[in-house]
């Protein structure tokens, strides 16, 4: 081989080795930003995330600071240079499918825009899922009626869960559930304490209905859900849902509040 011909093969080779160097910084650098733009996105939804907690926890601060109850029910709050928008729901306000009545059932149903003859079976169906008979209100066994439509399940003739529950009572329908729902709960409850002592459970008096309820006082806690969304300026968001029980009269050295449900709503 010539030394014309050795030159031109060496140039060829160099000529190639530069390609091939150029083509794996090209991808180094590609690489290097994908991970940059992932650990990006991370960070931004881990502030999100922190800052939407942490209007969460502030909010119930300011519940019990306030004696228990809510002193606006939508609020704009910046926790960490982040935006954070709240909104509020008083449990209380809101039907319990486990205690109200089936005309209280029927109107809510009739007032979330379902004609009268749906409504009428569907607040049945809702009674009978949490009734302790296996006769329904509708005819027929819940066993029969649920088989009958194709169900591979029957009433549990138990209390309600869940609000989700209610999803599966014959005659629902994802469209109706959407409209009831926020308008539903079966967290609200009520509790008995003492006007002052304490209780003596080895007391038949004590017992529930006994003669020592007369010097009981009924308290009711207050149960919230907290609606919380966080925001960037580049438009990324994360919700948090809470819904927390606001206690009255904690027991000594009790958290005054418990967390009742912790939920990301778009997951």
């Amino acid at each position: 081989m010539t030394r014309g011909h050795q030159r031109g093969f060496a140039l060829i080779v160099v000529l190639w080795t530069v390609a091939l160097l150029a083509l794996l910084a090209s991808h180094l650098l590609s690489t290097a930003r994908q991970h940059s733009r992932t650990a990006q996105i991370l960070r931004s939804n881990a502030r999100l995330e922190a800052a939407a907690d942490g209007a969460v926890f502030d909010t119930i601060l300011a519940i019990i600071q306030n004696n228990g109850t809510a002193d606006a029910l939508e609020r704009v709050v910046q926790i960490g240079g982040v935006k954070v928008e709240i909104r509020l729901q008083n449990e209380a306000a809101k039907l319990n499918p486990n205690t109200a009545t089936l005309e209280a059932i029927q109107a809510m149903i009739t007032g979330a825009g379902i004609d009268p003859a749906n409504a009428n079976y569907l607040a049945r169906a809702i009674v009978d899922w949490r009734t302790r008979v296996p006769e329904s209100m509708l005819g027929q066994t819940k066993l029969e009626q649920y088989l009958n439509a194709g169900r591979h399940y029957a009433p549990p003739n138990q209390p309600y869960a869940s609000v989700d529950e209610l999803g599966l009572v014959l005659g629902m329908t994802p469209s109706i559930f959407t409209r009831l729902r926020p308008f539903m709960s079966v967290v609200r409850e009520e509790g008995r304490a003492p006007v002052s002592g304490t209780l003596d459970l080895s007391n038949p008096a004590d017992e529930p209905g006994g003669a020592a309820h007369a010097n009981t006082i009924i308290i009711a806690n207050n149960v919230y859900q907290i609606d919380a969304t966080a925001r960037l300026p580049d438009g990324s968001r994360f919700d948090r849902r809470a819904v927390v029980r606001i206690k009255m009269l904690p027991e000594f050295g009790a958290k005054p509040y418990e967390v009742l449900a912790w939920e990301t709503p778009d997951e």
